[in-house]
């Protein structure tokens, strides 16, 4: 809240100090030009002249800069991309006509914003010496209202999309003996910099460069699972970045997208930077696409370096423990609270969780290395394209008990926990104990039609209980075959954390199904799934639906939005329409019940509106109303959406609010 009433308040002082601006140069204008007033009056008319010429100019240009990239069909944007694929072989030359059309965006922004300063400033001029009722002097006020407006508009425009730049993260604390092992590679290496060693939750490991500073981060996993000698391998991967000049180039790229974005929010590029289009369009997206290439050259110096084993041991493992790293294990963290932090026992617990899951899964991550498809788009080589090109025989995937950094990864995980989780979790340590209660409770007796049960599962998942989540989905499935996010779930948790093939039934279920909100996530997975395991049969199948069902989504997102002024179609089943008005008739935190059905194309999804009370006393009993109607709509076999609304808004005008639309209203008592 607070942070919002800081970015108002900034944008309101800014749009005041651009208007006292504009006023003062206007004025310093006007008393500049009573030394020259006929110099001053052509001066308006030239520069304003061209200042007008230039905005019409960027608009149509931009226009026709943005239809050309404006690919409504998904497999023609499939085929462009391709085009841009099969163009980017030089990843020098790519770089340096990125930054070569940065660099002249941004200064051709720059040049627009100075020509709308000095429009204003000799607009003011060709005001002095001239008398009100000559036509000059009327030229010239006309002149300098139509700059006034035209400033004002791109102003409010600006001011209003203004973000204010984040505020830099406090310092932590030194990570010594990782930065010791940093120090030891860039010594090798003979690069003096300064730099800064990072720990993320995460099992990769990445660079960036700033203000000629390195900042390394490793991500934790890493460094308690692996060799010194494996880390080292990547740290050498990463350096390659800085030595390649990697680091500096995307530094540069940053800067310049940061800046546009400031001096071009939303549509103003269209009259002040035309070119602007072209960049996000077509140099970001082959700039994407040459980043595979960066990648190669730096295996490439791992590979001089006679790091192999090392390298492709530690990508796979790192593989595997990414994929792990974000798992939540909710009764370490409860342990955690009632330590006020993390203890060295907790840390070791952490870990021994994360190596058992991973020994569960460690010949499936070898199988993964040697039989992962090649993606069509991608930034990174995958695990088994770096397994061919290493070429190692003999390796093992079986991690190491490491204390090397255990001092420093303590550090890490204190500071996560405390300025990450305790601020993001607040009654974590209530729910988890309800969750638990519930869920012996949910041993002996489960009602599979209650809102409750909905609720344990969204519980169930979000503590990362997967086995708990499974047991009661099938129970919800056997009864209700055709629930969308009970299907989807069970199929992301089968394919996803346990790598198990049955899982493919439930989300092939999802997408299938016509108007699935779903199905999109379902067809990801899936995809991901099929390329991990190297099957070719289940790739093409994805592929061959893929662009349609993207499309149909990108409709879905149009009916599945709502507006109170929306255009809707009546709904007329009224058997579903009865049981509804049966399940809120009671509740007189429901005033009012509307119903209707929102269609673009052969998309449709219909949409019921609670109404409640304006001082309503009790929030929760609304949402245990909110929430048996949700579980019906959700037993339904069609696309059903559910929002709430302060009664107030039973005056907005649009059709949901007409009879035949409001289906049901509570009699004054």
């Amino acid at each position: 809240m607070q942070n919002n009433m800081k970015t108002t308040l900034l944008k309101v002082l800014s749009f005041y100090l651009l208007v006292f601006f504009y006023i003062a140069l206007v004025l310093t204008g006007n008393y500049v030009g009573k030394f020259n007033s006929d110099l001053s009056f052509r001066l308006s008319l030239e520069i304003n002249f061209v200042l007008y010429v230039l905005l019409i100019l960027n608009y149509f240009i931009s226009r026709k800069i943005t239809k050309k990239y404006d690919i409504k069909k998904s497999e023609e944007y499939l085929d462009f991309m391709l085009k841009k694929k099969s163009e980017v072989t030089d990843l020098k030359e790519v770089r340096r006509k990125t930054l070569k059309l940065y660099r002249v965006t941004y200064f051709y922004t720059i040049c627009m914003l100075v020509l709308f300063i000095l429009a204003a400033f000799v607009s003011g001029m060709s005001l002095a010496n001239f008398p009100d009722s000559s036509l000059q002097s009327k030229i010239s006020i006309i002149l300098l209202i139509l700059t006034l407006l035209i400033t004002l508009i791109l102003s409010i425009n600006l001011i209003y999309f203004l973000q204010p730049k984040e505020k830099p993260l406090p310092p932590y604390e030194r990570y010594s003996d990782v930065e010791a092992l940093i120090a030891e590679v860039l010594k090798e290496e003979n690069i003096d910099m300064k730099f800064q060693a990072e720990i993320t939750f995460s099992g990769n490991c990445s660079i960036a460069e700033h203000n000629k500073k390195l900042y390394i981060a490793t991500g934790f996993v890493l460094l308690k699972n692996l060799t010194r000698s494996e880390i080292k391998s990547i740290l050498y991967h990463e350096i390659a970045h800085f030595k390649n000049k990697d680091t500096n180039y995307t530094t540069k790229i940053y800067k310049y997208q940061a800046k546009l974005d400031r001096l071009l929010p939303k549509n103003v590029f269209r009259f002040l930077s035309p070119l602007y289009g072209k960049l996000q369009a077509e140099a970001v997206l082959e700039n994407e696409l040459s980043m595979i290439y960066a990648e190669n050259l730096a295996d490439d110096f791992v590979l001089s370096k006679h790091k192999q084993k090392d390298y492709i041991q530690a990508s796979i493992k790192g593989f595997g423990l990414d994929l792990l790293s974000n798992y939540f294990f909710p009764d370490v963290f409860d342990e955690a609270i009632k330590e006020n932090g993390f203890t060295k026992e907790l840390m070791d617990q952490l870990n021994t969780y994360l190596i058992k899951h991973y020994n569960e899964r460690i010949s499936i991550y070898d199988y993964i290395s040697l039989n992962h498809l090649d993606p069509r788009f991608t930034t990174h080589p995958t695990i088994k394209n770096r397994r061919d090109k290493f070429n190692v025989s003999n390796i093992s995937l079986d991690l190491t008990d490491q204390h090397d950094f255990d001092q420093d990864v303590l550090k890490f995980l204190n500071i996560f926990f405390n300025n990450g989780f305790l601020k993001t979790s607040n009654g974590f340590k209530e729910s988890y104990e309800k969750y638990l209660k519930d869920k012996e409770s949910y041993k002996k007796n489960v009602d599979v039609s209650s809102t409750e049960i909905m609720r344990h599962l969204q519980t169930a998942y979000s503590m990362w209980d997967f086995e708990e989540y499974l047991r009661v989905a099938h129970l919800v499935l056997e009864k209700y075959p055709e629930k969308e996010a009970e299907n989807y779930f069970v199929g992301l948790i089968y394919l996803t954390h346990y790598f198990d093939p049955q899982g493919e039934a439930y989300l092939l279920k999802v997408v299938e199904k016509e108007n699935s909100e779903y199905m999109l996530n379902a067809i990801h997975v899936l995809g991901d799934y099929y390329m991990k395991m190297g099957n070719v049969e289940g790739r093409d199948f994805i592929r061959s639906i893929q662009t349609k069902k993207l499309d149909n989504s990108m409709e879905l997102q149009k009916v599945f939005s709502f507006k109170l002024n929306d255009k809707l179609e009546q709904y007329t089943n009224q058997e579903i329409i009865n049981q509804v008005i049966n399940l809120v008739k009671d509740s007189p935190e429901v005033i009012a019940l509307a119903v209707g059905t929102k269609t673009y194309n052969t998309a449709h999804s219909t949409h019921f509106v609670l109404y409640y009370p304006f001082n309503i006393k009790d929030v929760e009993k609304l949402n245990l109303v909110a929430d048996k109607v949700f579980h019906y709509l959700d037993t339904l076999d069609d696309q059903f959406s559910l929002h709430t609304f302060p009664d107030v808004a039973l005056k907005a005008k649009g059709k949901i609010n007409q009879p035949g639309f409001l289906i049901y209203k509570r009699s004054k008592s």
